[in-house]
């Protein structure tokens, strides 16, 4: 028996503890931020909460799966642009699957569905940038978010549903941050992080019809909570500095109240609310250098979402047009102590606009086709799916 104690005694005394998300320097341009889950979200600028009448129900309010009267299958593609963030780091464009979803309605009040998205992919070339020692700052970071989930609704009354969905997320990343030779022909220290790592997130969501052109929506979406591993080695003294420690990667919770009202001349309007907890991201941070932690700085962010739908049939289709506005809060982390090189490095990011436009066909057969782009922010993205129902 004692035996054992000392085994247990040895484990825990060298076990890695896990801290959270970093200040190492290759997280200077990071920001959590997920691409909506369907055409249609994105045509709107995201303000859809209210609406979730398709596939991407099971992501963004499972309640709407309810109001689906028959079978439908989706999927999408995104093609992300590319641009240029922070301290003039590069973002990779990149083309992905968007989702991969269907629904299937069991009776005549619940509602089921599947779904394989990736909401997030991020391919980041850390430009050289100038220290204040004269050191040079570069690297990369790539990341990709995977998600496969199922999810129900179920009408409680005529005028109102509720829902639920769970998920497995799965994170792949890979980063290396070096510091330079003024000259930047050799690095002083480099530092690797990887992870390959999934979590369960959940979603859940109420429908209430408030008059029949009236709709409120509610949503709240858990954040995943993914591991990295971290080491660091220096070329110059020829010893390594970090033999493998851990740390988390959070992703922030969501939580959603929107409204759709119908008006005269087959008009819809949308508006939506989002508070997004950024500083759970804050709240995580593993702080090294002996810095102080309250001199990083990032809050909980609300966000702003309204849109325009219009439809008009035209026989043997149906057209739709859709366009909003995102008002998006800040989402980087800014540091404001003073360590120059720190202030440099973490500049934040600001409250920026976001516009989405979009159009959609629907045939006679079951049959839907839609695109969108949505623009501002880091970049451009382009998104095209396509819907059967029967």
């Amino acid at each position: 028996m004692r035996r054992i104690l000392y085994v247990l005694l040895a484990t825990l005394c060298t076990a890695t503890l896990v801290q959270g998300q970093t200040n190492d320097h290759v997280y200077r341009s990071w920001r959590w931020e997920e691409d909506p889950g369907s055409p249609r979200a994105a045509g709107l600028a995201g303000s859809f909460t209210a609406i979730a009448d398709d596939a991407s129900a099971s992501l963004t309010n499972p309640a709407g799966l309810a109001d689906l009267p028959r079978t439908e299958a989706m999927g999408s593609l995104l093609r992300r642009g590319s641009g240029t963030i922070g301290p003039g780091d590069a973002l990779g464009s990149s083309t992905n699957l968007g989702l991969v979803g269907g629904t299937v309605a069991i009776g005549s009040r619940l509602g089921l569905g599947v779904h394989f998205s990736e909401p997030r992919d991020i391919n980041l070339n850390l430009a050289p940038n100038a220290l204040p020692d004269s050191t040079l700052d570069a690297g990369f970071l790539q990341a990709r978010l995977r998600t496969l989930g199922v999810a129900a609704g179920y009408q409680v009354t005529s005028h109102l549903r509720i829902g639920a969905g769970i998920a497995r997320a799965h994170l792949e990343l890979d980063s290396q941050d070096s510091v330079l030779r003024p000259r930047g022909d050799s690095p002083l220290t480099t530092m690797d992080a990887t992870g390959a790592d999934s979590a369960i997130i959940a979603t859940f969501g109420a429908l209430y019809d408030i008059t029949p052109d009236v709709r409120v929506g509610l949503s709240a979406h858990t954040g995943g909570s993914f591991q990295v591993s971290r080491t660091a080695f220096s070329p110059v003294e020829n010893r390594t500095l970090d033999q493998g420690s851990v740390y988390e990667l959070r992703e922030p919770d969501v939580f959603s109240a929107g409204v759709a009202w119908r008006l005269p001349a087959s008009f819809r309007v949308t508006a939506q609310a989002d508070l997004v907890r950024y500083s759970q991201i804050r709240d995580a941070l593993d702080i090294r250098r002996d810095l102080v932690p309250s001199d990083y700085v990032l809050d909980d962010g609300v966000e702003g979402h309204i849109g325009l739908e219009w439809a008009r049939i035209f026989n043997p289709l149906t057209l739709q047009l859709r366009g909003g506005l995102w008002s998006q809060a800040p989402g980087s982390v800014e540091y404001v102590g003073p360590d120059l090189s720190e202030r440099m490095t973490f500049q934040g990011s600001s409250r920026r606009l976001r516009e989405g436009f979009g159009a959609s066909v629907l045939l006679k057969d079951g049959v839907s086709f839609d695109t969108a782009i949505l623009l501002g922010g880091d970049r451009t993205v382009l998104m095209g799916a396509a819907r059967y129902r029967f």
